[in-house]
């Protein structure tokens, strides 16, 4: 690993050098606009792509670093859910993040809007402070909702009814992904996977996938890479083979919501995510985040549009 860390609350502090998911999210505070927007500039890198269009769950990693930002010496400085939708493809580029807030409170639960814009024209040039933002040049490409809290002070009953549950590590087995394969260590449940026979026919696999996984580098598992944890997986639907689909897709995500359940620890995590549901190509996918002592750590829920993998590209018309 390239980084030196410390862990506290969940939030990964860094010293001299910083690991390859610090160097592709993290942002760097511009300025506060006379209304009270607050503005961060940061680079969404290729390193994290699917193709040519970043992961989701990655730029919304990097949007996650601009509100940490925002609340990181305020009562509220863990996020408790967030509820993005995705409105355009994110281009590897630079990136420029506002924030709004729309609910604060002393000790109660807070509430920022978040959105990821980036410049209409890329040889234009980024915004060093607040003085040079000009919102006519740039279109919004996520918009997000943010609720902050303090989990070290959160008290109440807890009562669990058919809880998610972890995947077994004995069904696992190591597996190296096609995008940002050199990026993370992982393994996976291949009974899954669809199956073909000698003569080329396939059988459908299951749309589910489960693994285990890190950061290459053993960077600690932290807030920040929550987001990127809850999309960084063979997208479930594409278990059922590309005699189904009619070629390789890609998922295309719509929106996503996450409930961070508590404060991250460690160097991996165990997930599964499941789609129930395909209709006309659109479907949902529901998933769990859990520490290496099996403690739930987040849920999320997907909605996603399955498109021919050559619409991942960003020249191809928007969705």
């Amino acid at each position: 690993m390239d980084t030196v860390t410390k862990e506290m609350d969940g939030l990964n502090l860094t010293n001299s050098t910083i690991s390859a998911f610090d160097k592709g999210t993290n942002t760097q505070f511009i300025g506060k606009s006379a209304s009270g927007a607050l503005y961060y500039v940061g680079h969404a890198s290729l390193q994290w792509s699917i193709g040519q269009v970043p992961n989701g769950g990655y730029v919304v990693s990097i949007m996650l670093d601009s509100v940490l930002q925002r609340y990181e010496k305020l009562y509220q400085k863990h996020p408790i859910s967030l509820n993005c939708f995705f409105l355009r493809k994110t281009i590897p580029g630079p990136i420029l993040i506002e924030i709004e807030d729309i609910k604060m409170s002393g000790k109660g639960y807070c509430l920022s809007r978040a959105v990821l814009k980036q410049l209409n024209n890329f040889d234009d040039p980024m915004p060093t402070n607040i003085d040079e933002y000009d919102p006519a040049m740039f279109n919004d490409k996520i918009q997000g909702v943010f609720t902050m809290g303090n989990m070290l002070n959160e008290q109440g009953v807890t009562v669990l009814h058919k809880p998610l549950t972890p995947p077994s590590r004995e069904n696992l087995e190591p597996f190296k992904y096609i995008f940002m394969g050199d990026m993370v260590n992982s393994k996976i449940d291949h009974s899954m996977l669809p199956k073909s026979d000698n003569d080329g026919v396939q059988t459908p696999g299951t749309p589910e996938h489960h693994h285990l996984i890190s950061f290459s580098d053993n960077r600690s598992v932290d807030f920040k890479s929550i987001p990127y944890w809850c999309d960084m997986f063979i997208t479930p639907a594409a278990n059922l083979g590309t005699d189904v689909w009619g070629g390789s897709i890609w998922c295309a995500t719509m929106q996503m919501e996450i409930q961070f359940k508590r404060i991250p620890t460690g160097k991996e995590v165990l997930c599964s995510f499941i789609t129930p549901h395909i209709m006309n190509s659109r479907l949902d996918l529901d998933g769990g985040i859990w520490d290496e002592d099996n403690n739930l750590l987040a849920v999320t829920r997907h909605q996603c549009l399955a498109l021919p993998f050559s619409r991942n590209t960003p020249n191809v018309s928007k969705l």
